[in-house]
């Protein structure tokens, strides 16, 4: 029994050195190295964006000008539900044989949308042992493409709508090895001239306009929006550990 609890003490001091960054691994990205990452990504759209919550996915490469500044690009898509009780009704009726009103429903009607988001970004980063805390900025496009099966007989041209976007954030990396790392960011999505009618399925022909949604008013319209995305992701630098 003793020897047991000395071998877990043992491992918990080694995986405790470890987490703490006190091996000799020297895993410090050196300036001309490239460093790609994957990241599963958590996407929580403005409140007033009409958007679902969503999950995405997204890949960036940095090429490092100096052991910590580096520039490179990035892109990620998500596939979100539009919040349906945004827009106006939509009226279907039902017909008597001799062409009478006989009974007309009310429906909320939602799409899920393909949101692609891409463009330059720059990195600044700290070597803390095996931990590379780091900020980011960037700047890019967003673009929205539409269910085209489920677009407005009255508007089938409209497919996609985009406009530029900016980003802020921050995060933590840890090094497993000295060209793999896993990595945690947080960062803030700002999509400008957005107008949420655009993601609207609300038919001119077909909308209902003389009974308003009974639930709650949506908030305000904005064309600046902020979005929250939380990711996580697995980075390797190529030809590192050659």
């Amino acid at each position: 029994m003793r020897d047991s609890w000395h071998a877990i003490r043992r491992g918990s001091i080694a995986l405790a050195m470890v987490l703490l960054g006190t091996g000799p691994l020297d895993a410090q990205i050196q300036s001309g190295q490239f460093l790609i990452s994957v990241r599963a990504e958590h996407m929580r759209y403005a409140e007033s964006a009409a958007l679902e919550t969503s999950g995405a996915v997204g890949v960036e490469t940095m090429y490092f000008l100096t052991s910590h500044l580096a520039v490179g690009f990035q892109a990620s898509v998500a596939r979100p539900w539009t919040k349906g009780e945004y827009f106006p009704l939509m009226r279907h009726t039902y017909w008597t044989p001799n062409s009478a009103n006989d009974t007309t429903l009310l429906y909320v009607v939602s799409q899920q949308v393909t949101a692609f988001d891409y463009g330059l970004q720059a990195e600044y980063r700290l070597a803390l042992g095996r931990f590379e805390p780091m900020v980011q900025a960037g700047v890019g496009r967003y673009t929205f493409f539409l269910d085209p099966q489920s677009q407005p007989q009255s508007d089938r041209e409209r497919r996609t709508f985009s406009g530029l976007a900016y980003s802020v954030g921050g995060g933590l990396s840890f090094a497993v090895s000295e060209d793999a790392r896993i990595m945690v960011t947080v960062s803030d999505r700002i999509y400008t001239g957005f107008d949420r009618d655009n993601l609207s399925l609300a038919d001119r022909l077909l909308r209902e306009d003389r009974f308003p949604n009974p639930l709650p008013p949506p908030p305000p319209e904005e064309d600046v929006i902020h979005n929250l995305r939380i990711s996580a992701g697995f980075s390797f630098a190529p030809g590192r550990g050659r």
